[in-house]
């Protein structure tokens, strides 16, 4: 081992002798959330992420479990003290914990049962659900959940519905000799199912497809009749969507259709995050001078129902329109003309081409922003149309929710592992013997 991996492994036994992992452990567990918990009820505890908790909420919503959270991040800040940096990657971990890191596993795996048997203490967990299924935090609380007999479950938020996803995401978990040390996974498309199966690295019967919990909060949601509809939305792609230079262009169109437009239409930049906003801002001054509005905290189906079309690249916040009954627009030109194995939508797709506004240059999308703007520019294909293609890269089930799908596939694990702890000699009445242990294999 090298000299700062001596370091860390030092330390970690140290701090293993003086029983301070066990302390460590039991200090994570009091900053839990047990939000509404409810005795009587099942509860499951969430290693909870920005987006994933979007998932979470509306499960609370719909369902009857309890959901007590605990900050992902926190899990990972405490093990950082053990593991030195260029071990702590995601995916490659898991092969380095048995191999590196062997001398150390079963010490950080202290850390990971303490917390989770301080956790009982205060309430009963039934499962663990985690939005990753490789981030390398979460290794020893599988070793945890195991040791306990409570199955880790993901429901990751990475969608790999684009062929490179598949391609890229499959080379990893290969080459990093990765395994899923959990016992099922839940999915948004059959895609990621494939993905996932493919590498070799999950189960086979494990990876459920489910949908995505957050689209739930369509259901119900009242959109505008189109023609009361005034918004055009941009969705900020300046930095890291593979499109810088197409959306310079896109944006300088935007600013120049909100600043000639002479009707009711209200221009709008959505971004994802606060410090996005300030970047477009700033490096497109123009965003400043002309009459648009920004958006960051507003959630997608709180906007697009007010919408007549959102222009955006590569992004499912761009698909999601399909669902609000508006035009789509995807600029295809420059740096945003990628290899179809790059797009989430085709360019030379007849389904696509049927529900999308596809750009091919900077004069069609003035005139797809000049037509928008007049109220000129409806939503293309039927209904039927546009949620076929939505559904190719999140389900949605033809009944009940998303959210019914992934309580189901919890469900099922958590019967799974108390059929397992059941005294084999367990007897029904009239004497037949119920061998709980093979119950839901």
């Amino acid at each position: 081992m090298k000299p700062i991996d001596l370091w860390y492994s030092a330390r970690l036994r140290v701090d293993a002798a003086l029983g301070n992992l066990e302390r460590a452990g039991a200090e994570l567990a009091g900053t839990i959330d047990w939000q509404d918990w409810q005795p009587g009820r099942r509860t499951v505890l969430c290693l909870r992420r920005s987006t994933f908790v979007k998932d979470v909420d509306q499960m609370r919503l719909r369902g009857t479990f309890n959901w007590a959270k605990v900050s992902a991040a926190k899990v990972r800040k405490y093990q950082e003290r053990w593991v030195p940096p260029e071990y702590r990657i995601q995916t490659y971990f898991y092969n380095f914990l048995e191999t590196s890191l062997r001398r150390d596993k079963e010490l950080l795996a202290r850390f990971a049962i303490g917390f989770l048997g301080a956790v009982m203490k205060t309430h009963p967990i039934d499962a663990v659900l985690a939005g990753n299924t490789d981030y390398w935090q979460d290794e020893v609380i599988k070793i945890a959940c195991r040791h306990f007999g409570i199955p880790f479950l993901a429901l990751p938020r990475e969608n790999y519905s684009m062929e490179i996803d598949e391609i890229n995401v499959g080379k990893r978990f290969v080459e990093s000799k990765f395994r899923y040390n959990g016992d099922g996974v839940a999915v948004f498309c059959e895609a990621t199912q494939r993905t996932m199966i493919r590498s070799g690295s999950f189960p086979e019967n494990g990876v459920w497809i489910t949908g995505a919990p957050r689209i739930d909060h369509w259901i119900g949601v009242k959109l505008l009749p189109f023609e009361q509809r005034r918004t055009i939305v941009l969705l900020n792609y300046c930095h890291g969507y593979l499109a810088d230079e197409n959306f310079i262009d896109v944006a300088n169109l935007f600013i120049a259709a909100a600043k000639a437009s002479d009707g009711d239409a209200v221009f709008v930049l959505k971004s994802k995050k606060k410090n996005e906003e300030e970047v477009a801002r700033r490096e497109i001054p123009g965003f400043n001078e002309a009459p648009i509005e920004f958006l960051c905290e507003e959630p997608i189906h709180v906007t697009y129902p007010r919408c007549r079309a959102v222009i955006g690249v590569n992004s499912l916040a761009s698909v999601e329109g399909f669902l609000a009954e508006m035009a789509v627009i995807v600029p295809n030109w420059s740096d945003a003309r990628r290899i179809p194995e790059e797009c989430l939508l085709l360019r030379d797709d007849p389904d696509d081409i049927a529900v999308t506004y596809f750009a091919d240059s900077p004069d069609e999308l003035a005139d797809f922003l000049k037509r928008a703007a007049a109220h000129q520019l409806p939503p293309k294909g039927t209904p039927e149309m546009r949620r076929k293609r939505f559904c190719k890269h999140i389900e949605l089930p033809d009944e009940g929710t998303c959210s019914d799908r992934v309580h189901a596939f919890i469900g099922h694990y958590i019967d799974r592992a108390e059929a397992r702890r059941r005294p084999r000699d367990v007897r029904a009445a009239g004497g037949l013997e119920v061998a709980g242990s093979k119950q839901g294999v």
